[in-house]
């Protein structure tokens, strides 16, 4: 993710939320998938569920 959003910082003045996000704790307290290719993430689909306990669906 790091390397997805630097760019940004000069745009909006400060680091979008997901390069501040734990995905550590994202990944432990959720239901996350990742595709690598060649050793490289190339996508992470993290799948939340609702305060009322209900999925969210895909937060992509």
């Amino acid at each position: 993710m790091r390397a997805a959003y630097p760019h940004y910082i000069e745009r909006i003045g400060t680091p979008p939320g997901p390069m501040l996000d734990d995905y550590g704790q994202i990944v432990r307290d959720h239901r996350a998938y990742v595709v690598d290719e060649r050793g490289q993430i190339v996508v992470v689909l993290v799948l939340m569920d609702k305060e009322d306990g209900s999925d969210s669906g895909p937060c992509l």
